[in-house]
């Protein structure tokens, strides 16, 4: 059997023309050592394509990921004003709120409204482009960032509720 790693890749069948000659313990012998090095060729060859293949797909996605970037980065920088926020604190206590056995998010927001206001508290802002910095009026977009976490995010009403109903849910 040609065996790598645990898995039968296949076997290796030997014939002889000379009917007279019987096969010795050294002939078996050298058989299961060229059929352990052919299995070990064949798997290497096998994890070298699987590889090869991962490397062509991890640069592609690579490339990929470097217009994504580019194109976000020129999106960001328009004369519309934006902000980039970080929902990860929301998204713990919500994961707390699940292992203390709240089920339904949904209910539980709308049963204790000021824990929307207490989940944004949570959110932070990474960015903020030149355009927000220029609607709101501030010195630069650290001290607009500032302001925004220190007083909170704009009212946003509804919208607030439906924003961590959405990030519970996955959405």
């Amino acid at each position: 059997p040609l065996l790598a790693r645990g898995r039968l890749l296949g076997v290796l069948s030997l014939g002889q023309t000379d009917s007279e000659r019987d096969y010795t313990a050294e002939d078996l012998a050298f058989a299961e050592t060229l059929a352990h090095r052919a299995a070990l060729f064949v798997d290497n060859a096998r994890l070298y394509r699987a590889a090869q293949r991962e490397i062509a797909q991890r640069a592609a996605a690579e490339t990929a990921l470097r217009a994504s970037a580019q194109r976000f980065e020129h999106f960001f920088h328009t004369a519309m004003a934006m902000w980039i926020e970080d929902f990860s604190g929301a998204q713990a206590a919500l994961g707390a709120w699940r292992a203390q056995g709240v089920t339904d998010i949904q209910a539980h927001l709308k049963a204790h409204p000021e824990f929307v206001k207490q989940l944004f508290s949570t959110v932070r802002i990474v960015d903020i482009n030149e355009a927000a910095v220029e609607l709101f009026q501030a010195s630069d977009a650290q001290t607009l960032r500032s302001e925004l976490e220190h007083r909170g995010m704009p009212q946003l009403g509804g919208v607030a509720h439906a924003e961590m109903l959405a990030l519970a849910e996955g959405r």
